[in-house]
């Protein structure tokens, strides 16, 4: 009877636990605060780099909210998995944005009936996707460094070191 009752415990603060943890954002400091529209188009091209096509429904870039399709991987066995890109622009003042926050939402296809041709209740939460989160991240420093290399002094040159020393 106690090992009943604490294994339904440990079940309920699972379920619980999963449901509160929401997203990770990662965030991106910009050397320099940058423009909005600026910051803009540097978050929709690192996004396109990325295979990723911005929603233009459901994000807004005025509102510092930039959010894509769903790019899709099928493949049969239940293999199969989508992602969706979420960005948040931080406002800094004067219309200027400090950095960026964001992450890879992945989902899962939970059906081996149909693996090619899932229906909407048949994908199922697959956490996130650090592998594409990286990627997006690469894309971002690479554009950051090129915006900034012109800000260089006097023959200086980029560090050839990330731009985020704790990454």
């Amino acid at each position: 009877m106690n090992l009943l009752f604490r294994r339904a415990l440990l079940g309920i603060f699972l379920l619980f636990g999963s449901c509160a943890a929401g997203a990770s954002w990662k965030e991106i400091p910009f050397p320099k605060p940058l423009p909005r529209a600026e910051a803009v188009l540097l978050a929709e091209a690192s996004a396109e780099a990325c295979d990723f096509q911005v929603d233009r429904m459901e994000s807004d870039p005025s509102g510092g909210e930039i959010v894509t399709l769903w790019k899709e991987r099928l493949a049969p066995f239940g293999k199969g998995h989508r992602l969706k890109l979420h960005v948040r622009l931080q406002p800094g003042e004067e219309g200027k944005v400090r950095g960026l926050e964001f992450y890879v939402e992945r989902q899962v296809n939970e059906s081996m009936e149909a693996p090619f041709a899932p229906r909407p209740e048949d994908w199922g939460n697959g956490g996130q996707d650090p592998g594409a989160e990286a990627l997006f991240e690469t894309h971002v420093a690479t554009r950051l460094r090129s915006y900034f290399q012109g800000s260089w002094k006097g023959g200086e040159k980029p560090p050839k070191r990330s731009l985020f020393p704790d990454r």
